[in-house]
């Protein structure tokens, strides 16, 4: 769960992400016009920008020290992010919903990492407190697999260069994505290899039904975030709706 290399390219790596559709979509499935929003893994405050222009309050949490300092010199109105883990913070504050989404809940890949993020973001919940968010789905994982991908992305300065690919582990449910990225400077022969290896959960809809009432939560709805659709095999990611019990 370390970006702070990654963060710095962060925003051209995700300059084409439909921030605004996402974060619509999940404004709707709440009952609060206004609500005050607690948002799990805020990364460099991309949903955050779009959530306040709606008329959310929100409270940003990230793991990564750099992605929280380039959130907040974004001086975003109504928001603010604060560096912590999501499976263990305390804020002293009560939300009307939490979200988290671009799968952050798909690194917590150990069931003591789940229950304690479920739990941490209960007590932040007010009564019957919706939380929202996406992770990966098991059954398309293994429907469709993984194979070697590469992008790139580039402006007038940089030209970024990303090769991923996955190893699977069908005991955990999990993949260690590994990354290799290739910063180029457009203006000198200067280069920075950057390599990470992010391990990555999946989860069946039972399990997560499983989870969420061990930890106080009604599951209330899954569905494919960008068509709104049931999941089916071709939905990698699945987004979850909870309300706290």
């Amino acid at each position: 769960m370390q970006f702070d290399l990654y963060s710095q390219y962060y925003d051209l790596i995700y300059l084409s992400k439909d921030y605004a559709d996402e974060a619509q979509k999940v404004i709707s499935k709440l009952d609060h016009p206004r609500p005050l929003l607690l948002e799990l893994g805020s990364g460099s405050g991309g949903h955050a920008n779009v959530l306040t222009q709606l008329g959310c309050t929100v409270t940003g949490i990230d793991l990564s020290h750099s992605m929280v300092q380039i959130a907040n010199e974004k001086k975003i109105d109504n928001f603010k992010a604060f560096q912590g883990d999501i499976r263990d913070f305390s804020l002293n504050e009560e939300f009307d919903a939490a979200i988290s989404l671009f799968h952050v809940i798909s690194y917590l890949s150990s069931n003591s990492d789940v229950n304690d993020c479920l739990r941490a973001v209960h007590r932040h919940l007010k009564p019957n407190g919706i939380f929202i968010f996406d992770c990966w789905f098991a059954p398309s994982v293994y429907h469709q697999g993984f194979e070697i991908r590469e992008k790139n992305f580039e402006n007038e300065h940089i030209h970024v260069r990303r090769i991923s690919s996955a190893t699977l582990n069908t005991d955990e449910n999990t993949a260690v994505v590994h990354f290799d990225i290739t910063v180029s400077d457009k203006h000198s022969p200067n280069q920075q290899l950057i390599t990470e290896d992010h391990k990555m959960r999946f989860f069946s809809i039972p399990e997560i039904r499983l989870f969420a009432e061990n930890c106080g939560f009604k599951l209330i709805e899954v569905f494919d975030l960008h068509s709104e659709n049931t999941p089916s095999l071709d939905t990698w990611a699945i987004t979850v709706k909870l309300q706290k019990k």
